[in-house]
């Protein structure tokens, strides 16, 4: 088998490696990566996260990873404060998603710093995965 190993920062780009070839890579955007990913039913709360993620592509994903952001918005961006408690989480999913296969996900964070100067906003994202890609026999002559 051939894998093909995917790594997925928000909003830049998706870097694919074959590490059975000689180092070959493939950029995909943020549009491609979401043709092997998606979600369904997320739901996003300060206090939890949960949906589901689907593979929309036609082989198997592993090793998935997901990023999930509290950005802290001042209640005034023009004299932000010194001290940002904005927080960044990777979840590692240890599930094999199958073609056409869904996997359930929730996500409560650690005791989040409450504040009268400002508020969290979370976001959920693709932080990265594999998609396993069965090796092609060539015909013997």
């Amino acid at each position: 088998m051939r894998f093909l190993i995917f790594v997925f920062a928000a909003s830049i780009a998706l870097v694919g490696v074959d590490i059975q070839s000689s180092g070959a890579q493939k950029l995909l955007t943020s549009d491609e990566a979401a043709k092997v990913l998606r979600f369904d039913n997320l739901n996003v709360s300060t206090n939890s996260i949960s949906g589901m993620l689907v593979n929309t592509s036609p082989h198997r994903v592993k090793d998935i990873e997901l990023l999930i952001q509290y950005h802290w918005l001042w209640d005034n961006e023009r004299h932000p404060g010194q001290d940002s408690p904005g927080r960044t989480f990777t979840l590692k999913l240890d599930k094999e998603l199958s073609p056409g296969g869904t996997l359930p996900f929730s996500y409560t964070p650690p005791q989040l710093n409450q504040r009268s100067d400002g508020r969290f906003m979370p976001e959920v994202d693709i932080g990265g995965f594999a998609v396993v890609i069965p090796q092609q026999r060539s015909a013997q002559r």
